[in-house]
Parts: C-alpha cells; structure tokens; sequence
C-alpha cells in the first residue's frame, strides 16, 4: 500500500537513507512517512513512521542526525475542508518535526504549505518553506529551547507564483519550482 509522494536522501554512517511520505489512506493510516536503505541497488524497509501531525504531507527534508521537517499542504478534515481552506485563505498547514524520538506541530500555520529545505548558515539553522498561496518562500530560524523545537519567522522572499520543491545547488544558490497558475 506504498504510494509515495515527497522523497528526502541522507547519507548517514556511510550508506544512503532514502525518507518518503506515503498516503495509504486506509481507515487506520492516512499518511506515513516510510524509511529505506538503499543497498545494492535495492531499497530495504528500515521503518514507518506515523503520526497525527502528519495531516497532509507534501515535501519533506531529513537529516542525517534522525530529525525529520515535513511541510503539510493542508489540516485537518479531508478533502471538502481542504477546499473550503483554500477558498477562504485559511492558515491550517504546519510543519510536523521529528525531533528523532517524538513527533510534533512547529511553526506557525500557513495557507497550502509546500517545499521545505533546512540549511545552516553562520552556524544557525534555518528552514525554508514553501507558501503557495502567499507565492513565497518563507525563511524562518530553528530554535532548539531545550529540547522544545520551534519556528521563529525570520523573512518572506516573494517569488510571484506559486512555490513548491526548494532546491540549492553546489553555491548555495535556492531553486524553486513554481507554478504560475493552478489551472
């Protein structure tokens, strides 16, 4: 019942871990987010995750220390919900963290959530997200109270589209796939 959508690759210890969000949508799971090896040129099942934070993933960026960022596009309640947010503009969507032992809801909610990157610059994290409705990238910083992760708004880099999947290439240079029009 793997049906995968948004993909993360980390290399840890020396081998290729592949994250891939997955919507079973069977009456127990909606969403999950399945963990591989990658080994011989197969893909090995290391585990499942899943989680109620996990409302409506759409992108997902992990890391090689376990920590997993993953963007929901929506809250809540399925699929006429989710219109009815998009119709009104609705903030619904955060971004459900994996601290590497539990799951939670950081940041604050957004309208249609999409890509997320992670990057360190000058020693601090940060995370960029995709806001589709806002045809943004918003740029917030990690901050780490103690173990209580959180998302502080840092700034918003209008791109004049809707954004989706953030990428960075060798410079540090972002890449945004953006769609111009829903229709």
């Amino acid at each position: 019942n793997f049906k995968p959508h948004g993909i993360s690759l980390v290399e840890k210890d020396g081998k290729l871990i592949l994250y891939s969000i997955s919507h079973p949508m069977t009456e127990e799971v909606k969403h999950t987010i399945e963990v591989f090896e990658i080994a011989n040129g197969k893909l090995n099942h290391i585990k499942t995750h899943n989680d109620p934070s996990l409302t409506s993933p759409n992108d997902l960026f992990a890391l090689a220390d376990g920590r997993i960022f993953v963007s929901n596009d929506h809250g809540t309640g399925g699929k006429f919900r989710n219109l009815f947010d998009d119709a009104l503009r609705l903030k619904r969507s955060r971004v459900a963290f994996f601290d590497g032992e539990k799951w939670n809801g950081i940041g604050q909610e957004v309208t249609l959530g999409n890509g997320i990157f992670h990057r360190v610059e000058n020693g601090t994290e940060y995370i960029y997200r995709s806001v589709f409705m806002s045809q943004a990238i918003y740029k917030y910083q990690l901050i780490n109270a103690s173990g209580n992760y959180d998302l502080k708004f840092i700034s918003e880099i209008g791109i004049n589209s809707g954004p989706d999947n953030i990428e960075t290439d060798e410079k540090g240079n972002l890449y945004v796939a953006g769609h111009p029009s829903t229709w």
